[in-house]
């Protein structure tokens, strides 16, 4: 998957912003100072999180709420070492293996639906249709005998016509 691994050098490039010492410092001071710099940064970040995987994108949001109500020195280096981490791991990650899984999981929905459409068409379904049939003809004959003899007049005479 080409598009991930994108996904993977612009991570580098935007947590790159956050590990440097001094854009590091300018980031934390213009979050303190409510700028939009900081705004954009987590926003991209955010984004390429978010297409990489849901539940990094959901820690990373958690990380950030804890760094902006509290930016110390923990909360930074936690910052920090998640971003590492994550960098890390999506460097030796095989999204070939998502390619794979996506693939067999459609493969499942198409014999699925494949096997629907043998049930609707054997032998056993049809008897089964027809015996249903006959079955709900005898009791709405049962019910109403006016209308299916009706019924019947109108559809025995088109095909006596065809026979005639």
């Amino acid at each position: 998957m080409p598009f991930k691994e994108k996904l993977v050098k612009r991570l580098e490039e935007i947590a790159g912003d956050f590990l440097d010492k001094q854009k590091q410092e300018g980031l934390i001071a213009a979050m303190r100072r409510k700028d939009t710099g900081w705004v954009v940064w987590k926003s991209q970040i955010q984004g390429v999180l978010k297409n990489l995987s849901q539940i990094d994108y959901l820690k990373f949001r958690a990380i950030l709420l804890f760094l902006e109500q509290r930016a110390d020195a923990s909360s930074i280096s936690q910052t920090e070492s998640f971003l590492i981490e994550r960098i890390e791991f999506y460097k030796d990650y095989d999204f070939k293996k998502e390619e794979k899984k996506e693939a067999e999981k459609e493969k499942k929905n198409i014999i699925f639906i494949e096997k629907f459409f043998r049930i609707l068409v054997s032998r056993a379904f049809l008897g089964i249709l027809v015996l249903g049939m006959v079955i709900g003809f005898i009791f709405w004959f049962y019910f109403d005998r006016e209308a299916v003899i009706e019924f019947s007049n109108k559809i025995l005479k088109l095909f006596l016509r065809v026979v005639d």
